[in-house]
């Protein structure tokens, strides 16, 4: 029960960094060491305990990643470079 707590969570938490007005880029950081950028709120879907995130350019084609809230360790709100 514990665990589940955590996760759900996580998951509120991203749910009010994705609402938040106006939108501020973030990063989602996983207990494998990896760290995702989400610079644009229509990106990333919470659906449950599970992370939907599209990287890339929408106009060129995007991949997906499915992360589970349960690995997400932290999520950062540090400013993130604008894309290039």
């Amino acid at each position: 029960m514990k665990v589940l707590t955590q996760v759900h969570g996580r998951a509120a938490d991203l749910k009010v960094a994705l609402e938040r007005r106006p939108f501020v880029a973030f990063r989602i950081h996983t207990e494998g060491g990896a760290a995702f950028e989400v610079r644009r709120p229509e990106l990333l879907s919470v659906c449950g305990t599970h992370i939907l995130l599209a990287r890339g350019n929408p106009a060129l084609g995007t991949d997906r990643v499915l992360i589970d809230a349960a690995h997400v360790t932290r999520i950062e709100s540090d400013p993130i470079p604008p894309e290039q």
